[in-house]
């Protein structure tokens, strides 16, 4: 699966206050027929999709979508 992976995030530089700013908690999830999202406290958003397992990833901090 690593193969099929595109590297993100190479040109982040880590920061002092990365540890606790990449604690997520779920600030709040919507469901519907066809797939549920959650949004974390960290500003990333995910969604699973219930027909065929696919998940999107969105995530801010890495500017990144996988």
């Amino acid at each position: 699966m690593k193969e099929n992976l595109l590297a993100t995030g190479e040109a982040v530089c880590p920061r002092e206050c990365d540890n606790l700013v990449r604690l997520r908690c779920l600030g709040t999830w919507y469901r519907t027929r066809s797939a549920i999202s959650f949004y974390l406290t960290n500003g990333t958003v995910l969604v699973n999709s219930f027909d065929d397992h696919t998940k999107i990833i969105l995530c801010p901090l890495m500017a990144a979508v996988s």
